[in-house]
């Protein structure tokens, strides 16, 4: 369908291309092509199309009013969005009318084009003490032909299209004010530092505060974001539920880390230490333990026997920097802090470092899942984090 610009007082219409309202509508957006049914619609002329949807915000009749807008299944934009944002659209002037009883008409459209502008004047009468005087008010309807030769009203200004927002992966649901998004607006399941988490690209919105909710079967989880239009990558906004049972969590890492470290010393290989890691997690996890104790125990090849020793994980503690926070249904990103204390040759040291690790929460319990630190297994020297 060919696509023209036009400037409308009262509404800015937007490059938004419908199908018919009782078929299937295409949506280019972050997300890819999106077929969705669309709101059923009978073929209206564009001067009927306009009255009645001018008639629907008189009586406050918010579902007619996307009917008449056509606005597609699953996008995002409700009723209650209507009746929130009227008072700051271009149709505010609906709410200065005062009637008991009124009428509506419009100017015939002109011209054979494919977008109009339909000037709907109502006449309204308001009940007084000296009789009913009559009032007119004009309002300006943008209306559009879709594919189908359908008029549709383009009352853009109700709704932001292409809304992206990032939140935790795999494994979990998620809801926009209540209605569960389904995957085809998944626009990135690669997003975030780690990879792990999705971005959804909504291509309709309301314009009023989003609730986004995730739930899996370890979180459940809202906030409320400030939806816009096709918002770039550097404001993308994140949604991701904290650990909870942090205390937990580092305790794990705190007990594995010094567990496995005695167990080295006792001769185990690297498989011995799959029993601290995730059955999904990649074979190098449990080598790069395996390596990092010997590396400490040994760090240089010319050394006949050990010369560090007594290597002991004495403090592990949340971080100051970031929160932990759960990237997929099962899957958590720790940022934490430790203290690292041992001896060389007869002299005591202690070191205090950041780092970060993924775990997984598997059949009830936590396991390494990837090394986000690579050297949480390796670092032992004299330069000490402040905290």
């Amino acid at each position: 369908m060919k696509k023209t610009a036009l400037l409308i007082v009262f509404c800015l219409l937007t490059s938004v291309c419908l199908t018919a309202c009782g078929g299937k509508e295409v949506i280019e957006s972050g997300a890819g092509k999106i077929e969705t049914n669309t709101v059923e619609n009978a073929k209206k002329s564009a001067n009927d199309t306009a009255e009645i949807f001018v008639q629907s915000l008189l009586k406050s009749d918010f579902d007619s009013a996307l009917t008449a807008m056509c606005m597609p299944a699953g996008s995002f934009v409700t009723a209650a969005d209507i009746e929130w944002y009227l008072p700051r659209s271009s149709f505010s002037d609906i709410l200065d009318i005062d009637y008991e009883t009124y009428t509506v008409s419009s100017d015939k459209k002109t011209g054979k084009t494919e977008i109009a502008n339909i000037n709907v004047i109502v006449t309204s009468t308001e009940k007084t003490e000296n009789g009913a005087e009559p009032e007119t008010t004009s309002i300006g309807v943008p209306v559009q032909l879709n594919d189908q030769n359908e008029w549709f009203v383009n009352a853009s200004d109700f709704y932001f299209t292409n809304f992206t927002f990032r939140t935790a992966g795999k494994g979990t649901t998620v809801k926009v004010n209540g209605t569960e998004v389904d995957e085809k607006y998944i626009s990135n399941k690669t997003a975030g530092d780690l990879g792990l988490a999705y971005e959804y690209t909504l291509p309709y919105i309301g314009k009023q505060d989003a609730v986004i909710s995730i739930s899996s079967e370890n979180f459940d989880y809202e906030q409320k974001l400030t939806p816009v239009s096709n918002n770039a990558d550097s404001d993308v906004e994140n949604v991701f539920a904290e650990a909870s049972d942090t205390d937990e969590i580092l305790k794990f890492i705190k007990d594995s880390w010094n567990n496995g470290y005695k167990e080295s010393l006792g001769g185990a290989s690297a498989s011995d230490f799959q029993k601290y890691i995730s059955s999904d997690a990649d074979t190098t996890v449990s080598q790069a333990m395996y390596d990092g104790y010997h590396a400490l125990v040994k760090p240089n090849s010319s050394l006949t026997s050990s010369a560090h020793y007594d290597h002991l994980l004495t403090q592990c503690l949340p971080s100051d920097q970031s929160k932990a926070n759960w990237v997929t249904g099962d899957t958590l990103y720790i940022p934490f802090k430790y203290e690292l204390t041992w001896t060389f040759v007869n002299s005591h040291y202690s070191m205090k470092r950041y780092s970060s690790v993924e775990l997984k929460y598997e059949n009830g319990e936590y396991k390494f899942y990837a090394l986000t630190d690579p050297e949480l297994f390796t670092a032992a020297n004299q330069f000490t984090a402040k905290w």
